[in-house]
């Protein structure tokens, strides 16, 4: 993905200087990825443990909204203004829980840019190798990345899930319990 605009090409610049700079610290390109993601994770942790109370707030309100649903059912207008009040009853906001996914694409997506821009350089850590992988600046052989990424996000969906929750009978929720269910197999 390469995108020309000035300020995006200010910030893939700051982040493949930041990789060259954490690679060149720790004298691997490998634990320099690893310390970013530590460092970068560690910043956004406030939002996502907003996120994470805000899911959970919602999953707490969930039947109370459906009751809500049952009740206003035709009346769409009086179902959003009631919802909506039991939002700010219980001091919920429905788009917490998205916010941190939103601040997260740019990065990930500034990181896949400034990686792809160090590792094609030819030159540095960039193509060195790191655990199995022969060279940071080649796909991974054996394609293990992959699967643990994969295996990585299907652990953290199903510890997203409530450890108590009944088996539903929701057509809608069963269809979601699936797609979260086959999500990870996406990234291999």
């Amino acid at each position: 993905m390469d995108i020309n605009i000035p300020i995006w090409n200010q910030f893939v610049d700051f982040l493949a200087w930041t990789l060259g700079s954490l690679a060149t610290l720790t004298g691997s390109a490998g634990l320099g990825i690893i310390a970013f993601t530590v460092l970068f994770k560690t910043l956004v942790m406030p939002l996502t443990v907003k996120a994470l109370r805000s899911s959970k707030a919602m999953q707490e309100l969930a039947p109370r909204i459906k009751e809500l649903q049952k009740k206003h059912g035709n009346d769409r207008q009086r179902l959003s203004q009631e919802t909506m009040a039991l939002y700010q009853r219980h001091r919920v906001n429905p788009m917490a829980g998205c916010f941190p996914m939103l601040v997260q694409i740019p990065i990930f997506l500034g990181l896949y840019n400034a990686i792809m821009t160090l590792s094609t350089s030819g030159s540095g850590f960039w193509t060195q190798g790191f655990l199995w992988l022969p060279s940071l600046a080649q796909p991974d052989p054996i394609r293990l990345l992959p699967i643990v990424a994969g295996l990585f996000q299907f652990v953290q969906t199903q510890m997203m899930r409530p450890a108590n929750q009944p088996k539903s009978t929701d057509p809608q929720q069963a269809m979601m319990n699936s797609i979260m269910n086959i999500m990870p197999l996406t990234v291999v």
